[in-house]
């Protein structure tokens, strides 16, 4: 009797360590992608991806995951696909976890919402529609129309120009050549807002950033771009297609960061902005930039 004891005890915690196997190894994933985020680390973030395999996703597999290990796997997901929005595959296997916590009934109304963002930052616009039809009462916004064109697979800066008050948005292909001066934004961000209301408002830097220059955000947000074109009466603004459309560009860090371009190559850059003395700093750094790409100002 001792001996079964022993035995039924032993496999009572077999058991147990198999359940809690994937929650904790899952959570942690999880916890380290949010650091390697912080510290804008993507070369951490794409080898936590590879530790969530397909056999971790298999329908099988997923059904003997306590509901703790499926949120820990959508939540790790959904950051992995949120740091590296270009590789669509994350954003499916997302998908899987999310479908799994539906069969269970256990998603929050805040998982639809981020389901839906990631399927609009990946560009899979038909799941995104599909979800805000099976969700109809999440509120979830309308998916603009997009506007294709033929030559989509042609290398380039491909951006996404919003018209109709949000509700379309065409794909084209910005030119490479010359000058030019990129503002990456995020709409809403209260510096890059500064940024072009002291930028604008130079009689030297205005001009010069309204015929040489252009914003950028990889945020699929055409409501927020259309603010940002209204608030400056600027309408270069633009939504990146993907990250990797831009080489040498990062989208995803801080907002604004200006890059100076020459014939596709970018010689300076800086990142910030500082209203004091009249964001002088920030000007001369701007100065500097358009300096390296050949066009002359007056030094303050």
């Amino acid at each position: 009797m001792k001996n079964i004891n022993i035995i039924m005890a032993l496999s009572a915690t077999l058991y147990l360590a198999g359940c809690a196997g994937p929650e904790i190894r899952l959570a942690k994933v999880s916890e380290e992608v949010s650091a390697a985020g912080r510290k804008h680390d993507m070369d951490a973030i794409n080898n936590l991806s590879s530790s969530i395999t397909a056999e971790d996703l298999s329908p099988t597999r997923m059904k003997k995951y306590s509901d703790k290990a499926v949120d820990s796997m959508f939540r790790a997901l959904m950051k992995i696909s949120l740091y590296l929005p270009d590789e669509e595959n994350y954003t499916l296997r997302m998908e899987r976890a999310f479908k799994e916590k539906g069969r269970r009934g256990n998603n929050m109304g805040d998982d639809t919402e981020r389901m839906y963002n990631a399927f609009i930052m990946s560009g899979l616009f038909s799941k995104a529609v599909a979800l805000r039809r099976e969700f109809p009462d999440k509120s979830l916004p309308e998916v603009p129309e997009i506007v294709p064109v033929d030559t989509v697979k042609s290398e380039g800066w491909w951006v996404y120009k919003v018209s109709e008050q949000g509700k379309k948005v065409n794909l084209q292909l910005l030119p490479k050549s010359g000058q030019a001066i990129a503002m990456v934004i995020r709409p809403g961000c209260e510096f890059a807002e500064m940024a072009a209301d002291g930028i604008f408002a130079d009689s030297e830097l205005g001009p010069v950033f309204r015929a040489k220059g252009f914003m950028l955000t990889r945020a699929f947000d055409p409501a927020g771009v259309e603010t940002v074109k209204k608030h400056s009466n600027f309408d270069a603004v633009y939504i990146a297609r993907k990250s990797s459309d831009f080489p040498g560009f990062s989208l995803l860090r801080i907002s604004p960061t200006f890059y100076f371009i020459k014939d596709g190559k970018i010689l300076d850059e800086f990142s910030g902005w500082d209203n004091d003395g009249g964001g002088k700093y920030a000007k001369n750094k701007i100065r500097n930039g358009l300096a390296a790409i050949g066009i002359k100002t007056k030094t303050e």
